[in-house]
């Protein structure tokens, strides 16, 4: 009888505070003892308690996060980059199928595959010796390069390789540090061997971020002894990188200023040297006034030689380039209430325009002898592109370009190109502010 007395006892007691509890709540304001704001207030102290602990994790892991982040490998040129003494990987991989409706002997396709790019790296870092840091030592093998042939005409194939260069880049970045990390600011970087030209866009850009497939024709057309090579994509140089100029984290001046052979890459159609005893220049000044946008205005300048030349087209004598280009990715700034495209971040625009002057004995495309501001003769070329792509949410990127390129200044011999792609993304990354992998 007594442990039953206990047990309704004890059942009692479990319930009696809820029943206090919840009848209270009812009785006292009825009672006038308290308001139904005051009784309400403990119990929004203890939800905004509980969010707050919540935030105040959730910073914590961002944090954390930030942290870890901040230890991985990064490229940023304003920055050394912590690389590991030896990484390796795949620059771009590219795989055709071309399809050409012309009219072709027997023995020549109108149809194929092809190994487009097949392009691996090596890279590292080799740590500080005195004040000079080895930030960056980098090497780029294509092996597509190797008896690669490419159509030389609309009715067939040249039976000879048209490229017998492997190594497409080689070069070692060195960065001020210690007693010298006060120069930072206005030369971070000095770049000595092998890699892409900084002159506008495209040439800067390596394979695996291109959106296209095939170069624009600031690139090159025309294929042999009727080729023009207006901008070539890499060279060997000496080259001084720096940001003299900040207003703010985004709002920032930077330059590239190098001096090069001038004979494109070592290796290319078996030349290993400077054809000339003149070297050529290159400077760029790019502005970034705000996040996600820069404007930026390129010249390149210098002697080019007929004999053992590796660059097409530009003749014996003075040549001279000046560009200007542009990119805008207005998702990554204009994410305002106020801004009529701001849900698009996805949007990326782009283009540059590019004029400059061949030496006399240039490849004219048709052209007679005309005047440039580098000499008297030769060919004046201008060209030029436009493209932009949006990429959604499912990883679906469209993409449009249309370019142009007069050769001289003859009447009816522009070349016009307008190019319609996609792509397709299999990693899901954020919209315009990354590229592909």
């Amino acid at each position: 009888m007594s442990q039953l007395f206990l047990i309704g006892a004890l059942f009692v007691l479990m319930l009696s505070p809820g029943y206090v509890i919840a009848g209270g709540k009812d009785v006292l304001p009825e009672k006038g003892l308290i308001t139904d704001n005051k009784l309400q207030a403990p119990e929004d102290e203890q939800g905004v308690s509980a969010q707050e602990q919540t935030q105040e994790q959730e910073i914590e892991e961002l944090k954390a996060w930030k942290t870890q982040v901040s230890k991985l490998p990064t490229f940023d040129r304003s920055t050394p980059v912590n690389l590991p003494k030896l990484s390796f990987g795949l620059n771009s991989l590219q795989i055709r199928y071309r399809d050409s409706q012309r009219d072709t002997p027997e023995g020549v396709g109108t149809n194929d595959f092809s190994i487009q790019r097949a392009e691996f790296t090596l890279r590292g870092s080799l740590g500080n010796f005195g004040p000079i840091q080895v930030k960056k030592w980098h090497i780029l093998a294509n092996f597509t390069s190797q008896d690669l042939r490419r159509p030389t005409s609309p009715t067939g194939e040249k039976a000879d390789p048209t490229n017998t260069q492997l190594m497409r880049e080689a070069f070692i970045d060195l960065a001020p540090t210690g007693s010298l990390k006060g120069m930072a600011p206005y030369v971070h970087t000095v770049r000595i061997g092998q890699w892409r030209i900084p002159f506008g866009i495209s040439a800067d850009t390596s394979a695996g971020l291109l959106d296209f497939i095939e170069l624009p024709y600031l690139a090159g057309v025309g294929t042999g002894a009727d080729a023009v090579e207006f901008i070539q994509e890499r060279d060997q140089y000496l080259q001084f990188i720096g940001t003299p100029v900040r207003f703010g984290p985004d709002n920032y001046l930077e330059y590239n200023a190098l001096i090069m052979n001038g004979n494109s890459v070592n290796g290319k159609f078996g030349g290993a040297f400077d054809n000339n005893s003149q070297k050529d220049f290159i400077g760029r000044i790019r502005y970034h006034p705000f996040k996600g946008f820069w404007v930026s205005a390129s010249t390149m300048f210098g002697h080019s030689t007929a004999v053992n030349n590796n660059v097409f087209g530009r003749g014996d004598g003075k040549y001279d380039r000046l560009g200007l280009d542009f990119r805008w990715t207005p998702g990554t700034d204009m994410k305002t209430s106020s801004s009529p495209i701001a849900d698009h971040n996805g949007l990326w625009l782009q283009g540059e325009y590019i004029t400059g002057h061949d030496a006399p004995g240039a490849v004219s495309r048709g052209a007679t002898d005309v005047t440039g501001f580098a000499s008297t003769a030769g060919a004046q070329r201008t060209t030029g592109y436009l493209y932009a792509k949006y990429k959604f949410e499912n990883q679906w990127e469209p993409t449009i370009r249309y370019e142009w390129l007069d050769p001289n200044n003859v009447a009816n011999n522009t070349y016009t190109r307008l190019t319609l792609g996609a792509n397709y993304y299999l990693i899901n990354q954020p919209g315009a502010s990354n590229r592909k992998s």
